[in-house]
């Protein structure tokens, strides 16, 4: 009987497909057991940005909320941002694990900030506290500028026509921010209340809004009676 030398090749080569077929097997399993423990582990916050105790934050500085492991669609939705004071903006999840809140205004100058998550029924608190009129960047200071029209790109020609003072806004102080909100067709003052200071609130805010009224005045003219104002008072 002749011997088939190709015989033992054979054999081999169908334990090495066997050998290969079932380690794939076993790190299937092993992939999706680790990504069944990283899933089902325990959900935390990792990061934030800023970090707690931040100092000298940008006025328009995004929020970031890092979480330990991806979040589930029904986890997404059990997690609530808040802010003190409020901070207007749009949030979204920039990933599985960041959630992102952008600020449509600039943030008061000089305050703490107080923000709150919660999340699975747990809660994580921290806080920063925003630059002071002084150091604003250049960056922030045009952001600014067109912060009262959101397509300033488009419409820049027209608004110039229309107002000829557009330009001269905001008037950006320690204690208010004006500019002309083109979409309502008013201008907008937030007053800066000092919660710690001796004057009393009201006192101040009369102070503060004859004050504004007049550099608005000075800015825009007689246009200043032609448009509504809305007033928005921040306490620091």
């Amino acid at each position: 009987m002749e011997y088939d030398s190709f015989q033992p090749f054979q054999f081999f080569r169908n334990k090495l497909l066997v050998l290969i077929i079932t380690a794939g097997f076993v790190l299937l399993l092993i992939n999706l057991l680790i990504n069944y423990m990283i899933m089902s582990g325990p959900l935390s916050i990792i990061s934030t940005l800023p970090s707690d105790n931040s100092t000298n934050v940008s006025i328009f500085q995004k929020i970031d909320v890092v979480f330990s492991r991806p979040l589930t669609e029904s986890e997404k939705n059990s997690v609530v941002l808040t802010g003190s004071p409020v901070i207007q903006g749009g949030q979204q999840w920039a990933n599985s694990k960041t959630l992102s809140l952008s600020p449509k205004l600039p943030l008061t100058l000089n305050q703490q900030y107080l923000l709150t998550i919660t999340y699975l029924n747990k809660k994580y608190n921290w806080k920063f506290k925003t630059v002071q009129l002084k150091d604003v960047s250049q960056t922030d200071k045009d952001k600014a500028q067109s912060i009262g029209d959101q397509n300033f790109d488009k419409q820049y020609q027209e608004i110039y026509k229309k107002y000829p003072w557009y330009q001269k806004l905001p008037i950006l102080t320690s204690v208010f921010f004006a500019y002309f909100d083109t979409n309502k067709k008013i201008f907008v003052i937030k007053v800066y209340v000092d919660s710690k200071s001796d004057v009393l609130q009201n006192t101040q805010i009369e102070s503060i809004k004859i004050e504004a009224t007049k550099r608005l005045k000075d800015v825009v003219g007689n246009d200043i009676l032609k448009y509504d104002t809305e007033w928005e008072i921040v306490t620091k």
